[in-house]
């Protein structure tokens, strides 16, 4: 999903009611789209949610096991650096986590 796609698609739900979670991490809202048999999460967070591999299953789990989503959006900004460095493999666990627990 292209920046663009997302800021419209935050744009549309930034009134609507999010789910407010607070990690070891961070704090960050979920907001839940449920139709057509899929529920999706729509985080918002005003800071760095996903630091590490450990960070990334908390991430999922507040979300798959505590609001029942089996689908995650999540912006840029709520990503390490290190994400994007593929030397990390931060990438590569963080999706290993959803894989597995998603």
């Amino acid at each position: 999903m292209n920046e663009e796609a997302l800021s419209l698609m935050q744009d549309y739900f930034q009134e609507q009611h999010y789910i407010e979670h607070a990690l070891a991490v961070a704090n960050f809202a979920a907001k839940i789209i449920a139709g057509d048999g899929l529920d999706i999460a729509i985080v918002r967070a005003d800071e760095m949610v996903i630091k590490d591999g450990q960070s990334a299953l908390d991430l999922v789990a507040t979300v798959a096991f505590g609001d029942g989503c089996d689908r995650i959006v999540l912006p840029k900004a709520v990503l390490s650096e290190e994400f994007f460095d593929l030397r990390t493999r931060l990438a590569g666990e963080m999706l290993q986590k959803f894989t597995n627990f998603g």
